[in-house]
């Protein structure tokens, strides 16, 4: 007589591994990046080689900070503020410069 003998399959169930933990600073730094002008999230993530996802969520634990510290809306309304008339009185010094060059051409 002969035995059999059985097997079971074993399934292996893929654990997933504890999520990376960053320091602080990088985390802020990757969040100074993010908001820097002319770079996106998904830009910025891939470049530092995390999840978009975990910049996002970064990003928005840093503006619940800083509405906890000091109202960030208010920071961000200024600066927008900041931004439109530094943009005006560069386009007045421009002008201001080109007249005069016309000035100093026609006393010549």
């Amino acid at each position: 007589m002969s035995k059999k003998t059985t097997v079971k399959n074993k399934t292996t169930k893929t654990r997933k591994s504890a999520p990376r933990r960053y320091p602080a600073q990088f985390r802020e730094d990757a969040v100074r990046l993010a908001h820097a002008k002319g770079a996106s999230v998904k830009d910025v993530a891939n470049r530092l080689g995390i999840s978009d996802k975990s910049l996002y969520t970064w990003m928005n634990h840093a503006d619940e900070a800083c509405d906890k510290v000091g109202g960030a809306h208010e920071i961000r309304d200024e600066n927008a503020k900041l931004k439109t008339e530094n943009r005006r009185l560069r386009m007045e010094r421009d002008i201001l410069k080109k007249s005069l060059g016309l000035f100093v051409r026609d006393i010549s």
